[in-house]
């Protein structure tokens, strides 16, 4: 039998893995291929260049699972420029970068920014290759909570129906989540980092100098530096760059 309660005070919660600045440009990536020499062997590069959200990482990941299948593919050069975006979108587009780096050498290159939700998909990357003017970083997440106090009664079966939370459980779901995000850079980047999980934790946003310095990337370089690099983890001497539409 449904009874009417009193709402408690309870909170909406939205996680966000993303830097709080004004929203990228997202430039269109087009499919187009550079002729190294003539090869079938070829280098992938696929954009990551707006806020993730789940129609921004759909195209992404489907590239990326794309690469894994393709026998002409070799390697990956994942070109990041982000400040982050929301976390469900980006803990699976995280996955499929990491699935990748298990088939194929996956490096990156970082244009402009890396920070928060872009660092999460950058981390799984064999290699991190950023601009000399690039930010790179702000490990954490942001979350908000919306006050459903306002409501004078609901009809519900049960006390947790509504899917509130208090701001304690909020806050716990929070830890919980920016755990798995600490997980994966210490998992993937550990023997390279020179920061230690709560110098980790307080999210700052580092010049490519400085994240070349603390361990966050390994080389300061162009695009053109992690086709390099990802050839030559593949051992490629000829091949093509081909660059994988991601438009979403």
């Amino acid at each position: 039998q449904s009874r009417i309660r009193s709402a408690s005070r309870s909170y909406t919660v939205i996680f966000v893995v993303a830097l709080l600045i004004g929203a990228l440009a997202a430039p269109t990536a087009f499919a187009v291929a550079n002729d190294m020499g003539e090869s079938t062997e070829s280098v992938a590069v696929i954009e990551v260049s707006s806020i993730i959200a789940e129609p921004t990482a759909a195209p992404v990941k489907e590239q990326l699972q794309n690469a894994r299948t393709n026998d002409s593919i070799q390697a990956v050069v994942l070109n990041v420029n982000t400040p982050g975006g929301a976390l469900s979108a980006t803990e699976s587009l995280a996955l499929e970068v990491e699935r990748t780096a298990e088939e194929m050498p996956v490096v990156v290159s970082v244009s402009q920014m890396a920070a928060s939700g872009g660092y999460y998909v950058s981390a799984p990357a064999d290699h991190i290759v950023a601009n000399p003017s690039a930010m790179v970083g702000s490990v954490g997440v942001n979350f908000a909570y919306m006050n459903a106090g306002s409501m004078s009664s609901a009809i519900q079966s049960g006390p947790d129906k509504s899917g509130g939370y208090t701001e304690e459980e909020a806050i716990e779901m929070a830890d919980m989540m920016v755990e798995g995000f600490y997980g994966t850079v210490m998992d993937h980047r550990g023997d390279e980092l020179k920061l230690t999980k709560a110098e980790l934790s307080y999210a700052k946003v580092y010049p490519s100098q400085k994240a070349l310095h603390n361990g966050m990337i390994d080389e300061i370089g162009t695009e053109e530096t992690a086709i390099q690099r990802a050839a030559e983890r593949a051992d490629l001497e000829r091949y093509d760059v081909i660059e994988l539409d991601t438009t979403p």
